[in-house]
């Protein structure tokens, strides 16, 4: 006789578990809301939930993500909730910055088209930065209304997701793939990423390790060919006869050391050793390859800066892009022939910060900032240092620009030339 177990939320599975489809924690507690006919707040505060944004640790799911998740584990009866998040890579990977939360939401147009409202789900790749693409359609991910051209905030119900909060206009529509237009190095990142939810998306994936990465560069450090390629700014802390652990690294630089490497980044993570033996570069791969190798990368970088710090809008602030690039290695006339229409665009961004005095002390705080030890000793600034610099900076500077000049020092504080 088989035992059903009692719960006090309906026992709904998530959706697309094992797939790199697996729908977002963040969605289903929305869809739960749907299904109660309760509002949102009102289902996170009779659940004991948290809803207010916390620090994003180094290490590790946000706080409030993880009450969620045992919140809603125990409610429901399901187990699995955790592979709407990325739980099984957490420990292994820095996700600071990793997400979307602060950003406008984005989402697929044909997904919004084509489900019924019995197969509404939101895929946990949505809330990935760095993912371009969906991974059903191929399409590109947007965040603003065709019609108005308004963003949308991440807070509405089920329901309302699908149409503008300004103009009431639908959210989905046909689009065309988007796959013709990347190029190789844009679709290996899609690919690498939907690696990683596929990996968390899996009830069977043990969690990684914190030392993953640490590890893996061991690997590395005794093959010399291979460990020549690795980013300065790795090979800087793991120096021979050093014990302290890496940090765990962001999505970009983990991207960064896999592409060095021409591998891919969950092979990396959990199986280095068998990783790491076959030759550096295939020959009968050549062709195929070409935007993987190691001159691509600065441009790489200089493509994820820009879109950054451009994607933080008021936040941050922009500094002159030759700054970006003398940390890059990079000149002027090669970033411009690279991505000349984001760099044009971030040139006038940055005109229309303010007036040019303005401009040139907050370009001189942020090389004040960047060559600060706290900033640079770690891959992951240690935010107790952060908020010392940002209260020495706002006795020169407000609160306001200090909090812009820290912002943009994180950011460009993992950038250095390669030796």
């Amino acid at each position: 006789m088989k035992e059903f177990l009692w719960t006090a939320l309906p026992p709904q599975p998530l959706r697309h578990t094992a797939t790199s489809q697996v729908e977002s924690l963040a969605h289903y507690v929305l869809r739960m809301s749907e299904i109660l006919g309760l509002p949102l707040a009102s289902l996170i505060k009779q659940a004991g939930m948290q809803k207010a944004a916390c620090a994003i640790p180094c290490c590790g799911l946000l706080p409030c993500t993880e009450q969620t998740l045992r919140a809603m584990e125990h409610l429901t009866g399901q187990n699995d909730l955790r592979c709407g998040t990325l739980w099984a890579v957490s420990r292994a990977l820095s996700l600071h910055g990793a997400g979307t939360k602060s950003r406008p939401r984005r989402w697929c147009p044909n997904c919004y088209a084509e489900q019924t409202r019995e197969e509404w789900s939101e895929p946990l790749a949505w809330l990935i930065r760095l993912m371009q693409t969906c991974p059903t359609h191929g399409c590109a991910l947007v965040d603003r209304c065709r019609i108005c051209g308004d963003t949308q905030p991440h807070g509405d119900s089920v329901v309302q997701r699908r149409q503008c909060r300004q103009c009431a206009a639908s959210l989905g529509w046909c689009t065309g793939s988007a796959h013709l237009v990347q190029s190789a190095l844009e679709r290996w990142i899609d690919a690498q990423v939907l690696a990683i939810v596929n990996y968390a998306a899996n009830p069977q994936s043990p969690q990684l390790p914190a030392d993953a990465f640490h590890k893996a560069c061991l690997h590395l450090q005794r093959i010399p060919e291979r460990w020549a390629l690795v980013p300065a700014v790795v090979r800087s802390r793991l120096r021979r006869g050093t014990r302290r652990l890496l940090p765990p690294p962001t999505l970009e630089l983990l991207l960064e050391v896999a592409a060095t490497q021409h591998c891919d980044v969950v092979p990396l993570l959990t199986a280095p050793d068998a990783t790491f033996q076959s030759a550096l570069w295939s020959p009968l791969s050549d062709r195929q390859d070409a935007g993987l190798r190691r001159p691509a990368m600065p441009r790489l970088r200089l493509r994820v800066v820009l879109d950054h710090l451009m994607g933080e809008g008021p936040a941050a602030h922009l500094p002159p892009v030759v700054c970006i690039l003398s940390r890059l290695g990079l000149e002027l006339d090669e970033a411009r022939q690279a991505e000349p229409v984001r760099v044009a665009r971030y040139q006038q961004r940055y005109l229309r910060q303010g007036p040019s005095a303005r401009l040139r002390r907050l370009d001189i705080a942020v090389a004040r900032t960047l060559r600060s030890v706290a900033l640079t000793q770690h891959l992951v600034p240690a935010p107790a240092h952060l908020i010392r610099w940002r209260q020495r900076l706002t006795t020169q500077l407000g609160a306001v620009d200090a909090s812009r000049v820290c912002v943009t020092a994180v950011e460009l504080s993992s950038l250095t030339v390669e030796a």
